[in-house]
């Protein structure tokens, strides 16, 4: 196992999903998990990072702060100077409670990496773009993880279309849900084939018009994940009848 893409929807809602993901890490011994969550209050920087360890009712999650402070060097202008938007999320946190509790034997520690939106920070809506920005960043995230080879798991926690007048949209999910649908079934082979130029031109095409809060942190995903085949595990979409709106969500497993 190289690389894991989990949801981070709330996890009664994603149960399913979550399951096929971590199932996959019944194998998997890394000491070193780079988890690429999604910046949901994020403004104008692409990435945010901290070197506090994080607690949940599992215990104490160690970070690797060796790790963040070579990205944060590397990042420059890419990286928030502080860590004020981890204060307030989730998409990483969910993550962390299962590697908890699967690798509970292993003395593992995170390197938690916040991504923020593409579209908010970037001249460009494009991979050129995304590449000229945040390119030393992406050069010593990918040399980090050559370096540590199979004692490192990329894990991206994400989410993907957004529908309905909950997200900005004047039609119900219900009227979009095909739509959305195909749009996650394009995404993701081309997430999988390793497809960076494709899964950029996806999204460029229709303006993210169907709101994939986790574009960015699969974008970096493709960045720098070695050389590998990717699989999707599972798939869902959850409903909110209140709002009549709807998030759908993935797993997708990648091995050398």
């Amino acid at each position: 196992l190289t690389a894991l893409v989990c949801p981070h929807i709330d996890l009664s809602a994603g149960e399913r999903v979550y399951a096929s993901a971590y199932q996959t890490l019944q194998t998997a011994h890394p000491s070193t998990v780079v988890v690429l969550g999604v910046g949901h209050t994020m403004g104008r920087e692409m990435f945010s990072l901290t070197g506090k360890d994080f607690e949940t009712p599992l215990g104490v999650a160690g970070t690797d702060r060796a790790f963040v402070a070579e990205l944060r060097q590397a990042g420059a202008g890419a990286v928030s100077d502080n860590d004020f938007a981890h204060r307030s999320e989730h998409s990483i946190e969910f993550q962390i409670i299962f590697l908890q509790h699967l690798l509970a034997k292993a003395d593992f520690k995170i390197v938690p990496i916040l991504c923020g939106s593409a579209q908010g920070c970037l001249q460009e809506y494009s991979r050129q773009s995304y590449r000229k920005t945040v390119g030393s960043f992406l050069a010593k995230l990918g040399e980090l993880l050559s370096e540590r080879g199979e004692e490192v798991l990329l894990l991206a926690g994400v989410d993907l279309c957004h529908v309905g007048p909950k997200f900005g949209h004047e039609m119900p999910a219900a009227s979009l849900e095909s739509q959305a649908k195909n749009h996650d079934r394009t995404l993701l082979e081309h997430l999988t084939r390793l497809d960076a130029d494709g899964f950029w031109e996806t999204s460029r095409s229709v303006n993210d018009c169907y709101n994939v809060c986790g574009f960015s942190a699969l974008a970096c995903l493709l960045e720098v994940v070695p050389p590998c085949r990717g699989v999707v595990l599972n798939y869902d979409m959850w409903h909110d009848s209140q709002t009549q709106s709807a998030v759908s969500f993935a797993a997708a497993g990648f091995f050398s």
